[in-house]
């Protein structure tokens, strides 16, 4: 860059003041911006931990300002067409009035930090704009106190080169001032602390721009970031870990699920014995956080026992020690967690071991994990436990459908005119896609508005798809989809299929939420789902409440379980193996697929529809006719007993 503003001056020669090269100005700038930034924090203080916002301070104008403001006003009322707000004029408003006061309604100064960090980068964003619109004016009152600083003395008329410069430095300077604050550097004790913990950052020293008069040279080729140092067996466990996410995240090795279940194991491990060294986390501590665990009773992550009472919305769990402590004070009949929990956090201090050793410089480091895992299941064992699942009797399904509480959830009103602000529609259509389509928790809460098709008021189809394909992506609007892979996922290949929507979903008003919520092709389908990760598991918990609230509490019953159930009357109503694979997504082991080949082409979805139409639970307010179950009840079927 330097060399190229030297070619500029050989070209122009007397053009420019010799006032610097356009490289030493950016960092010039740069600085000052950092330096500004540094002298509010300072200012200011520690944040104040307090709800709401603070008002705006109340702008103060010189009076050229304020008469040139409204020469500018005066002259909109003559113009017939708006005119652009002057370049001098924006900068003096951008001067003179008081920046927006920080929102501090957070529960802690690494949250207010968060906000001021976002603010930063929308002054590089404004910076951006202003340089793409060639308005270069409003930065000339940074570069001159930036010259001066440096001692140089700015030019009357600053060249647009070194504005330009002066555009590039103050972005660059802001986006560090981002950086500075959501950092955190752990400090010679081991421990993580924020920047602002630490104190303000001293602003650099002023040096002197070089002259264009002087034989500048090219400046040298930025140095390469150092790696990052091996660990070793006395780092501490929670620098380990980060190292060990970081490593995780650059190999894509990680699905969120395994990243956030290895997050809480690090966080549990932590909270009873402490940030520890490597070299101090033994066996005998692995096998007392094991049997820890052993206690906590499973639902310490829902039930509001277990929450944080400091924080205000109560979504914080407490101190892993509280959590033992509450667990153990509530009747041993409550479900503690399972052997397959705890062996999953084992294996996530089992995988930061080994990496350890094998990655990142601790050779010989002993895994104190070792041999503490049972083994898997075999295929036998899988198989028996998935058969164990029992499925919903008939009069389950009806208490279900005419309790109070699922009522409660729907987005509709009484006449299906208008949505309700208290309704859930994920909950309240998401148990009538398991009852009576039988679809998946995850499948039901990734759907998404270009996944609906509409063939007329009887025929309805929903595509359940992934989002890994970059044509499907494209189709919905979504631009970025390999961000967006781990969105949509299905569990088997098979589960790719279109299901058609039973009628009596149709009855309940599924076309009439669609046409009263909107939105494009790519919104989720249900307006109460953040993501379908936390969707499905939203539904599951809900639906548990529903069932406990009813006294439904029988052994192996869950969500699932109405999958299991719909197949289950499906096939007791004689419908055909080939097309209750291609209904609920199981692969045909007989053909290997080859049906689903044939019938999900042309017409063949209107064949699938009426098949699944015969499913009934017999609930009169649907309009279902019960003369099918009373035929089942009397052939001795179980579900109906």
């Amino acid at each position: 860059m330097d060399a190229a503003f030297e070619q500029l001056m050989d070209r122009e020669p007397g053009s420019l003041d010799p006032v610097g090269s356009e490289a030493a100005v950016m960092r010039a700038v740069r600085d000052e911006v950092v330096r500004r930034a540094t002298e509010a924090r300072r200012r200011r203080g520690p944040d104040p931990i307090q709800r709401g916002r603070p008002p705006m301070p109340e702008a103060s104008l010189p009076d050229a300002v304020a008469a040139q403001l409204a020469a500018y006003v005066s002259g909109l009322e003559d113009a017939d067409e708006p005119l652009p707000v002057p370049a001098d004029l924006a900068a003096a408003l951008i001067a003179a009035l008081p920046s927006p006061a920080p929102h501090t309604a957070f529960p802690s100064r690494t949250a207010a930090a968060k906000e001021r960090s976002l603010a930063a980068l929308g002054r590089a964003a404004f910076m951006r704009g202003e340089l793409a619109s060639n308005n270069l004016a409003t930065v000339e009152p940074l570069v001159r106190a930036a010259l001066e600083r440096a001692g140089t003395p700015a030019p009357q008329v600053i060249p647009p080169v070194l504005l330009e410069a002066g555009m590039h430095g103050a972005m660059a300077g802001f986006r560090e001032v981002a950086a500075q604050e959501v950092a955190f550097r752990p400090n010679p004790g081991g421990t993580a602390q924020s920047v602002e913990a630490q104190g303000p950052t001293p602003a650099p020293p002023p040096s002197a721009l070089p002259h264009l008069g002087a034989a500048a040279r090219p400046p040298a080729p930025p140095a390469r970031p150092a790696p990052p140092a091996p660990l070793s067996p006395d780092t501490p466990l929670s620098v380990a870990f980060h190292a060990f996410r970081k490593a995780k995240r650059v190999d894509r090795a990680w699905k969120q699920d395994a990243e956030r279940d290895a997050e809480t194991t690090i966080r549990l491990f932590t909270e009873f014995f402490g940030d520890l060294p490597l070299r101090g986390i033994t066996r005998e501590l692995v096998r007392e956080f094991r049997g820890n665990l052993l206690e906590v009773c499973s639902d310490w992550g829902q039930a509001a026992e277990y929450a944080d009472p400091t924080d205000p919305k109560g979504n914080r769990r407490v101190d892993a020690r509280e959590v033992l402590r509450i667990s153990r004070s509530r009747p041993s009949t409550v479900k503690r967690l399972s052997t397959k929990t705890i062996n999953k956090n084992t294996s996530a201090l089992s995988g930061l071991w080994k990496w350890a050793e094998a990655d990142a410089g601790c050779e010989g480091l002993p895994n104190p994990t070792q041999g503490m895992q049972k083994k898997g299941k075999g295929a036998a064992q899988r198989q028996a436990a998935r058969e164990a699942r029992e499925a919903f009797r008939v009069s389950e399904i009806q208490q279900a459908f005419t309790s109070s509480l699922w009522r409660s959830w729907s987005p509709l009103d009484a006449a299906l005119s208008g949505l309700r602000p208290a309704g859930q529609a994920s909950r309240y259509f998401g148990v009538l896609f398991g009852a009576y389509m039988g679809m998946r928790e995850r499948e039901i809460v990734q759907l998404r508005r270009g996944d609906v098709e509409v063939h007329g008021d009887d025929l309805v189809l929903l595509h359940v798809r992934p989002l890994a394909g970059a044509d499907y992506a494209a189709e919905l609007g979504i631009g970025r989809h390999r961000q967006a892979e781990h969105e949509n996922v299905l569990k088997t290949v098979a589960a790719d299929r279109v299901v058609p929507v039973h009628p009596v979903v149709l009855r309940l008003g599924l076309l009439q939420y669609l046409r009263l919520r909107g939105g494009s092709e790519a919104d989720l389908l249900f307006d109460d789902v953040a993501s379908p990760e936390k969707g499905a598991r939203n539904l599951s918990r809900s639906f548990l409440a529903l069932r406990r609230t009813l006294g439904i509490t029988r052994p192996a019953l869950d969500f699932h379980s109405l999958r299991h159930s719909a197949r289950t009357m499906l096939n007791g109503l004689r419908v055909s193996r080939d097309d209750l694979d291609l209904i609920f997504g199981h692969e045909n082991a007989s053909d290997r697929n080859h049906v689903r080949e044939v019938y999900q082409k042309g017409n063949w979805h209107r064949p699938l529809a009426v098949a699944l139409a015969m499913l009934t639970w017999g609930v009169g307010e649907f309009g279902e006719d019960p003369r099918a179950l009373d035929q089942m009840r009397r052939d001795g079927f179980v579900l109906c007993k």
